[in-house]
């Protein structure tokens, strides 16, 4: 039986703020106390988190101060993907002694195995632990998208209680919202198709915007859920530019460089991520600058006009 996840709308992907290649933990718990009044859960050393690049006492560490950070009422989800089943177990064992409360976890990357394997991978690591999986399917990073059939077969056995999806693929969504019931979360994976992908079925987006711009991602979720989809899609719509500059270099590089501006943390990344370069960083703060110099009842006065779109 799948356990059950409590959370939904608007999710943080927190980055993992570095200064000369060290962890800035303290940074690290103030942009999770920023964040959490205006989310019901956040990620930890996910894609967005560099989670791959640090180490595990690094990520562990992270765990514990973000837990501390925004409280009980809060749900940390803990990035642990990895490419071979021991290290993935392992990991979810420790993030949850940490004090996380649901993990974040991607098909296996590099080894290229198959869905039989990929299924055996998330069974194992679902032995190990008592929180909930979210499997990450992110075609970009491991190579594999996984079939609608291995998704369900793993929620259908218990492994898996929820799915970051960032194939921004609607139907598919909609196929496995179709095929599942309301218990098992669908997260969109990709700010860009938030709008489509709640249309579609997903509960939330786990989302790099957020970062920057919480309460107002926040509050197009809100929206969302209260039937008001209009307003919602035009607060989509005034982030997608936004949204489209951070896309122009690998994440998190634009969205540290808007942090940066924005005086959150240093724009650093870990190698073999470096710095966006002077056009793109050009890009984000010129649609930073428009998405907070523009009035918010101007977009919500204009979902008055809009029409109800089905993205399906």
């Amino acid at each position: 039986m799948s356990l059950p996840i409590r959370f939904s709308g608007s999710i943080p992907a927190i980055v993992t703020p570095l200064t000369q290649d060290e962890v800035d933990f303290e940074t690290a718990a103030s942009l999770a106390s920023r964040v959490a009044s205006h989310a019901k859960a956040v990620v930890v050393a996910g894609s967005t988190g560099e989670g791959t690049s640090l180490s595990s006492s690094e990520r562990n560490e992270l765990y514990r101060i973000t837990k501390t950070a925004v409280g009980a009422k809060v749900s940390v989800i803990a990035g642990v993907s990895a490419a071979a089943t021991r290290d993935a177990v392992q990991a979810a064992v420790d993030a949850e002694a940490a004090g996380a409360n649901a993990i974040l976890m991607s098909t296996p990357y590099y080894a290229k195995p198959g869905e039989d394997g990929i299924i055996l991978h998330f069974q194992a690591v679902a032995k190990a632990t008592s929180i909930p999986i979210i499997l990450y399917n992110i075609p970009s990073r491991t190579g594999c998208n996984l079939s609608k059939s291995s998704i369900i077969d793993l929620w259908n056995c218990g492994a898996i209680s929820g799915l970051k999806e960032a194939a921004q693929n609607a139907r598919r969504i909609n196929e496995i919202a179709s095929s599942t019931d309301p218990s098992f979360a669908i997260f969109c994976g990709d700010d860009v198709t938030s709008f489509e992908m709640l249309s579609a079925g997903a509960c939330g987006t786990i989302s790099v915007v957020a970062n920057l711009l919480p309460e107002l991602c926040a509050t197009a979720h809100k929206h969302f859920q209260d039937g008001e989809t209009s307003v919602a899609e035009a607060i989509f719509a005034r982030l997608k530019p936004l949204v489209a500059s951070l896309g122009e270099a690998p994440n998190p590089t634009g969205v540290k460089y808007a942090m940066y501006l924005l005086g959150l943390c240093q724009k650093e990344c870990r190698l073999p991520l470096t710095e966006v370069s002077p056009d793109i960083a050009h890009n984000i703060s010129k649609s930073l600058k428009s998405v907070q110099n523009k009035n918010l009842q101007q977009a919500l006065d204009g979902a008055s006009q809009c029409k109800p779109m089905i993205y399906l």
